[in-house]
């Protein structure tokens, strides 16, 4: 379902400030945690927009195949 989506879109965007910020850990950077969480809340609710979005869309497609080549055939293939 749609919520179950967002989910996983939220948690695969906070990957990269999660990593940014074990690498900035292992390496000694000084990192700020108002960058580190403002970047990792707006990346999540991308993630979240974006999967959501795709399966609202997908949901509202009525799965037919458009005008061109009949269902189950490639083009130039062998037989």
């Amino acid at each position: 379902s749609n919520d179950v989506q967002a989910l996983w879109g939220a948690g695969a965007a906070l990957v990269i400030p999660l990593a940014l910020l074990g690498i900035g850990l292992i390496v000694h950077v000084p990192l700020r945690a108002e960058v580190i969480s403002v970047l990792g809340l707006g990346l999540a609710a991308l993630g979240a927009g974006t999967a959501g979005g795709i399966v609202w869309l997908a949901q509202k497609a009525d799965g037919e195949l458009g005008s061109g080549e009949p269902g189950g055939r490639l083009t130039g293939g062998r037989e």
